[in-house]
Formats: C-alpha cells, structure tokens, sequence
C-alpha cells in the first residue's frame, strides 16, 4: 500500500481494568492491595493480586519473568521486556521501490512479496517494474521474479492487488499506474489500469484503462460492486497539473465474463476521494458504498460515497452522495476499515493525513493517524481519536515538498494478540510501528530511521511461524527491508 507525496510536481510519494475482556475476579485497586474474590487464578493466594503462574500480577504484555499469557499492568513485579527485531534485506539495489503486497502467488502454500518499483528519477521519468520475492534459504535470501519489466513502458506501477481475476485457480495482478511526476517532467500523461493474468510461468496484461490516461490510478478494489454475481474494480482517477486544478474521480469498471474481463469506460461515482479507496456497506442497507482519505479535492479530509439508487431503465445514471467523515485533518493519504480493533466487535477505521508542520507556511494540522468511532448513523460526522506521536515531516522545497505521515498496515506485531499498526513516515524519514496497549491506548515506536519516503508497508508471516514480519522500502536508499521480531 504507498501513496505519496500529493504536493510535490517531482516528489514520488505523494506516497482492564484486568487485561482480560470481562474479568472481574482480583482486579486491583489503586494501591494494589486489592482483596481477592473466589476464582482467582490458580496461583493466587486469596489475598493481594492475581497472580500468574510466575507470581506476578494478571497484567497486559509480558515482562522479564512472564510466561507470556498474560499482559502487564499497574501491579505488575517489573516493566515490560522491550519487543525488538532484527533487519534484513530483500534488495539493496531495487531503484525506487514502491508499494508491495504478499499473497501466494505460486500456489506452495507460503507468502511471496510482489513488489513494484518506480525507477530512479533523472533527466527522464523512468519506466517501473514488478517483481516476485520469493524466501530463499533464510532471511537475506530473496530470489525474485520479474513480472512486468522497464520495456513494457509502465510508469509508476502502484499497489498491485494479487487476486485471482479470470478465475482459473491461480493468482493474477491488477495493478493501477500514473503519477502528477508525468506531466510535471513534460513527459505527458501516464494513468493506466490494467492486470496481469498468470500463465504458466509467464504473464500476459490486459488493458483496462491503456497506458497514457490523464487520470492516474494507485489502487483498484475488486468486488462485486452490483451484486450481479461477477466482480468488478473500484477505483479514483487523479490528476494535479503543473497549472490548473487538481483532480480526483470516484469511479468504477463493470466485470464482463469476456477474456478481458471488464468494460473499458468507466461508471462515475462523483468527485472527490482519494487514491486508496476502500469498499463496504458502510449504512447497512444491502448495497455497497464507498470511502477513503481525501487531498487532491474537496474540503475533507475523509469521506465516503453513499450509493442512493442503482441504474435503471428509468433512470440510467447511479445517484451518489458524498458525505464527510472528518473535515479538520487537513489533506489525508489513507482511511482503512478495522474489524475488532479494540477486542469488542466493533468496526473501527483508522486513517493518516499528509500534512508538514515544519515548512513555511507550517501546515495548521499535526501530522497524525487517527482512530474513528463511526457514528449510529455513519452519515454524521465520526469520532475521532488520535493515536500517534511525534511525526514531523522534513520541510521539503518547491520543487520537492514533503508531507508526513505515509500509508499503514495492520496486524499483530508484538505477538500480544492485539492489533498493532506499522506506519511510513513519508515525509518523516523513520518508520513507525505504534503499539497498541490494552487501556486502548497507543505507544509510537521507531522501527527505523533514515528510510525517507518509505513504501512496501507490509505485515505478513512469510516463514508460517505464527509470528508476523515487517516489510518496509526506502524509496531514496533503493532498498526493501524485512524486520524479524527476536
């Protein structure tokens, strides 16, 4: 998942009380002396705290002594043993990596990472590439596969979507391609949208949207957006001229059971949202919406397009309305819907902005994501949360400005049986994993420093282990990393 750097005309990013739900028995008191209630864990004495079976306190993340069942909390015997990892390297040479996905693409039952690569920016806007790392005989052995090569003239391939389209039991690629840099560098448009069907070893692309488009496309959602029974792409077309106004079109293309699979001319939603939209009955009422973070177009900075009325003979056109999420967060790069984040059953969306406080004029917006709470009617505006620290992009120049924080992932990173999330700093040279606690708070760690404009964002456990890796790229060093929690 990258998206960038939006502002830039040559910027290539614009890219619980007792720890467990429902216990009661032996909680402590603000002193820690609690008196203990029957049911107490087996360790227990029936006296001071709960104790697990090494003696400490029913708690929240393990420490030094702990068994590492239970989490630690305010009565806890010790801090917490901090979570670490050790760094590894896919590719030290990969020129302008870009966004990447895991998925398994040959079928061997373990993960790969399909990785895109934008090239180096010089005289010329370079052509990308794809490619297919494969674990090798440990952590720095990744053989690779190419998929699309500079030849085939794809500028900016952005996040590819491995699913399997034409429905032959393997995986193919969609992948959606374009950036502003085009048209900045007067190399003319280049939006396209196309996938790649897997073919016994080769890949063969079908066109969508051809190379040359003016609006540019970084992520296409596959679904059955009609309910017809045959899946479809939903996406946003954009585009930021050097001069002009800026762009964004919600759109989608109706699947076909042809060998190209769907129509060529897109169905417009409406204006505005952004470059990673993301699919869902957000109202409940049996049809499909859409949402996502905002920043070429609008007032918001997260909204979402509800469906009113399905085309009919009547009536040919689909009615849209575009409702806001949120309107003070300034421009936002990602909006991404979590089931269970907190452990209770809820959906929740977490979202990042794109904003610099350090240039000048500042940006009047801290760099942050957030937590949303989605009102009873999601309609109304949202609740909104911040859960990050100390992300402050580089002031960047006119020719490259810079905006801070990037695009997210989320999954279990400690091992504690939460959700955690692992955040680019774009603009912000570090990467980011925030921890989250289980008060539902967030802790902001660095996960690395120096890796400006980082993409490939990435959880996933590549060697089947139960424990999940960390997958970053550094647009400016050409390297993909993958951390390994010691």
């Amino acid at each position: 998942m990258v998206t960038s750097q939006y502002r830039g005309t040559v910027s290539l990013f614009l890219v619980l009380a007792c720890a467990i739900p429902g216990a009661t028995a032996g909680c402590s008191d603000s002193a820690g002396d609690d008196s203990d209630t029957p049911g107490d864990v087996p360790a227990d004495d029936g006296v001071g705290p709960d104790a697990d079976a090494d003696g400490d306190d029913v708690d929240a993340g393990p420490d030094a002594a702990d068994d590492g069942a239970v989490p630690d909390g305010p009565a806890d015997d010790g801090p917490p043993v901090p979570v670490t990892f050790t760094r590894h390297t896919i590719d030290g040479a990969r020129p302008g990596p870009g966004f990447a996905a895991a998925a398994d693409v040959d079928g061997d039952g373990a993960l790969e990472l399909v990785s895109t690569a934008f090239g180096s920016m010089g005289m010329t806007v370079p052509n990308g590439d794809v490619r297919i790392y494969e674990r090798g005989a440990d952590w720095d052995d990744w053989p690779s596969t190419e998929v699309v090569g500079t030849d085939a003239r794809v500028r900016f391939p952005n996040h590819p979507n491995v699913v399997d389209v034409d429905g032959d039991g393997d995986l193919d690629i969609i992948l959606p391609s374009g950036f502003l840099a085009c048209e900045a560098a007067m190399a003319g448009a280049c939006g396209a949208l196309g996938w790649y069907e897997q073919t016994g070893g080769d890949w063969v692309r079908h066109d969508v949207v051809p190379v040359g488009n003016r609006l540019f496309y970084h992520h296409a959602e596959w679904v059955d957006f009609d309910g017809d029974g045959v899946r479809d792409l939903v996406t946003v077309g954009e585009r930021k001229p050097t001069f002009g106004a800026s762009e964004a079109s919600a759109q989608w293309f109706k699947g076909t059971t042809d060998g190209d699979r769907f129509e060529r001319d897109p169905r417009g939603i409406g204006p505005g949202l952004g470059s990673l939209p993301t699919v869902r009955d957000l109202d409940g009422d049996g049809d499909l919406d859409v949402a996502s973070a905002e920043f070429f177009v609008g007032d918001g900075s997260f909204a979402w397009y509800e469906r009113l009325e399905e085309p009919s003979t009547a009536n040919p056109a689909e009615v849209w309305q575009h409702h806001l999420v949120n309107a003070d967060s300034g421009p936002a790069i990602q909006l991404s819907f979590v089931e269970n984040l907190y452990g209770d059953g809820v959906l929740r969306a977490v979202g990042s902005n794109h904003t610099n406080t350090a240039t000048r004029p500042p940006d009047p917006w801290e760099s942050a994501v957030f937590v949303f709470d989605l009102s009873g009617d999601p309609r109304d505006p949202w609740t909104r949360t911040q859960i990050s620290t100390g992300i402050v992009s580089v002031a960047g120049s006119m020719l490259a400005p810079q905006a801070a924080p990037g695009i997210f992932d989320v999954g279990d990173i400690d091992g504690d049986g939460d959700l955690d999330l692992l955040l680019s700093g774009d603009g912000d040279p570090h990467v980011f994993w925030l921890e989250q606690h289980a008060d539902r708070s967030w802790e902001t760690h660095v996960l690395a420093e120096g890796l400006s404009q980082a993409g490939s964002i990435v959880i996933a456990d590549f060697d089947g282990d139960g424990r999940n890796e960390l997958v970053a790229s550094g647009y400016d060093a050409n390297v993909i990393h993958v951390w390994v929690r010691d």
